[in-house]
C-alpha cells in the first residue's frame, strides 16, 4: 500500500516537473524567430515529458533490480535495509534513527541506535543502553562497556548512528552499481529526446524545403 502511494506521489511529481519544464521551453520558443516555430513549440512541450518519464521508469527498473541483486531496499517507500554479517541485515521502517536486525525474516535485535562494523564483527547498542555483538551465526550480549571493548582489543569503538551507518554500508555494497545505473538512465533519456528531435524537427525541415 505504502509502496503504491509512493509511486503515485512520484508520478505526480514527475508530471508537474515535466509540465513546468514544458511551459518554460514553450516560453523560450516564443522569443525565437523561425519558420519552424510550430515544430519548435511541439518539441519544446513534449521533450520534457519524454525525458523525465523515460528517466523515471528506467531508474525505477534499475532500483528494483539493484535492490533484488544486492539485497538492499529500492529507495521507494518507508522501508530500508542493508545486509550485515552472514545472513543478517539491518532493517528500519519509518524510523530512521532506530532500526532492528533480522535473520531469516525474524528480528533478533530490536531498537538499535548505534552500530559499528569491523571485519566480521558487528558491534551494536540499543535504545535501552544494552550492548550486543553479532558474529556470523552467534549473538553475544556483553555485560557492560568493558566486556564489549574486550572484543575490540580494548580499543574504543567508533560508533555510528543508524542513518549514517546505513548510507555508508549501502554505498559500499551498491554504490557503484547505482552510479552506473544513473549514467545509463541519463544517456537513455538523452537518446530518447534526440530521437524525438529527429522525428519532429526533421519533418518540419522537410516540409519547409
Amino acid at each position: 500500500m505504502i509502496f503504491g502511494l509512493a509511486l503515485l506521489f512520484q508520478l505526480v511529481f514527475i508530471f508537474v516537473l515535466s509540465l513546468a519544464l514544458a511551459i518554460i521551453g514553450s516560453l523560450i520558443v516564443f522569443f525565437i524567430k523561425s519558420k519552424r516555430k510550430g515544430r519548435l513549440y511541439l518539441f519544446a512541450f513534449h521533450a520534457p515529458f519524454f525525458a523525465c518519464f523515460t528517466f523515471y521508469f528506467f531508474s525505477l527498473v534499475a532500483a528494483l533490480y539493484i535492490g533484488e541483486h544486492y539485497d538492499v531496499d529500492s529507495g521507494i517507500g518507508d522501508v530500508w535495509y542493508v545486509p550485515l554479517a552472514k545472513d543478517s541485515r539491518l532493517l528500519s521502517i519509518d524510523l530512521p534513527g532506530i532500526a532492528s536486525i533480522e535473520r531469516g525474516g525474524k528480528v533478533i535485535v530490536d531498537d538499535v541506535v548505534l552500530l559499528c562494523q569491523k571485519d566480521s564483527l558487528v558491534f551494536g547498542k540499543t535504545d535501552g543502553n544494552a550492548y550486543f555483538i553479532l558474529k556470523g551465526d552467534s549473538l553475544v550480549y556483553p555485560q557492560g562497556e568493558a566486556a564489549l571493548l574486550s572484543y575490540n582489543e580494548g580499543k574504543p569503538i567508533n560508533w555510528s548512528p543508524i542513518e549514517p551507518f546505513y548510507q555508508e554500508r549501502r554505498s559500499a555494497i551498491a554504490g557503484r552499481a547505482e552510479t552506473v545505473a544513473l549514467l545509463l538512465c541519463v544517456l537513455i533519456s538523452a537518446g530518447v529526446v534526440w530521437v524525438l528531435k529527429l522525428i519532429i524537427l526533421r519533418k518540419g525541415r522537410a516540409a519547409t524545403t
